[in-house]
């Protein structure tokens, strides 16, 4: 009897073992934690006076990050006041001479439209000016500081690198063939090894190609395909204060 049992117990376990073999096991992908990162660059070219936040600083939107010394501006905007007042002063005294009938009308549009002129330019040259001051576009976080003090500073090049921590997703490089599993506002559970072993729910927001680089190459003998690699994003589905720029994801994929 024991021994019979024994068989039982055996042809069980071996069941077991081939259930366990055949059955589909779930794939981990590995991808990475992503916060959108914007450049501050300036408008003017100029050298750098003063840095007011370094890599790690927390700023505000607004906030002043640094400041440009270019003196021709400067040199500029004065020069460009001074038109701005005469004309100012000219059309004081063409309009007293206007109404006392001196003057036409149309000296004193001239006059009006010489104010307006030097108006304009004079206010073109203050709004450059005002662009030596560089601010923080968005509420974040400085993850690079570009140019340092008396380092110049071009139009386009990047003076300051913030990361904008309220808008974060994780990224994974997914073959073509594991794409029927993800769905565009699918909800996912995704682990952040960096923060524990507990999983978050992340929802799926972006499905791309890659670079035509981005391939699995396949073997051409066994009547195979290449399959192209496709990028998926997925972003938190509550507050992550801790998320940091390139922490691990991990996400299982069940076939």
């Amino acid at each position: 009897m024991k021994k019979r049992y024994g068989y039982i117990a055996a042809g069980i376990l071996l069941i077991g073992i081939i259930t366990y073999g055949c059955w589909p096991r779930a794939i981990l992908l590995q991808g990475e934690v992503v916060i959108r990162q914007l450049n501050i660059s300036p408008r003017i070219a100029g050298r750098i006076d003063e840095l007011f936040a370094r890599e790690g600083d927390r700023v505000q939107k607004g906030q002043k990050v640094a400041t440009l010394y270019a003196p021709d501006m400067v040199a500029k905007a004065a020069h460009d006041q001074a038109p701005r007042e005469l004309a100012h002063k000219s059309y004081v005294r063409v309009k007293e001479l206007y109404d006392g009938g001196v003057v036409s009308a149309q000296k004193l549009d001239e006059a009006q439209a010489y104010v307006k002129q030097t108006e304009g330019t004079a206010d073109a040259t203050m709004s450059f000016v005002g662009e030596m001051t560089l601010y923080s576009p968005v509420d974040g976080e400085i993850s690079n500081v570009v140019l340092e003090r008396g380092e110049f500073a071009a139009p386009g090049i990047s003076v300051l690198t913030v990361l904008d921590t309220a808008d974060v997703w994780v990224s994974f490089n997914v073959r073509e063939d594991l794409l029927p599993h993800f769905k565009l506002q699918e909800r996912v559970n995704v682990q952040i090894p960096a923060l524990g072993k507990n999983t978050y729910p992340f929802r799926i927001t972006y499905i791309s190609k890659q670079g035509d680089y981005a391939v699995w190459s396949a073997t051409k003998t066994r009547g195979e395909f290449d399959l192209k690699t496709f990028e998926v994003r997925a972003k938190p589905l509550q507050e992550m204060p801790d998320l940091r720029q390139g922490m691990t994801a991990l996400l299982s994929v069940h076939p």
